[in-house]
């Protein structure tokens, strides 16, 4: 049997032009993120990020600038 014939091989000539036109705002907006969430920069800042958090709340700046007291066992 010769591709096409059976309705499966069918493809379109532009079918990726296509899909993009498909995709709604809510697929991009997706897309953006696992793209970012994938790179370095994104391991950096949160890294930096977590590294800040957990150095005021084990009150290494005064126990004034501990805001997660849950974490640093100081009472309030």
């Amino acid at each position: 049997m010769p591709p096409g014939i059976n309705g499966l091989d069918i493809r379109l000539p532009n079918e990726r032009t296509v899909l993009a036109r498909m995709r709604g705002t809510q697929d991009r907006i997706a897309d953006a993120i696992t793209t970012f969430a994938g790179t370095m920069l994104f391991v950096y800042l949160h890294a930096a990020w977590f590294t800040v958090w957990i150095a005021f709340n084990e009150g290494l700046f005064g126990y004034s600038a501990v805001w997660d007291r849950t974490l640093s066992g100081c009472s309030p």
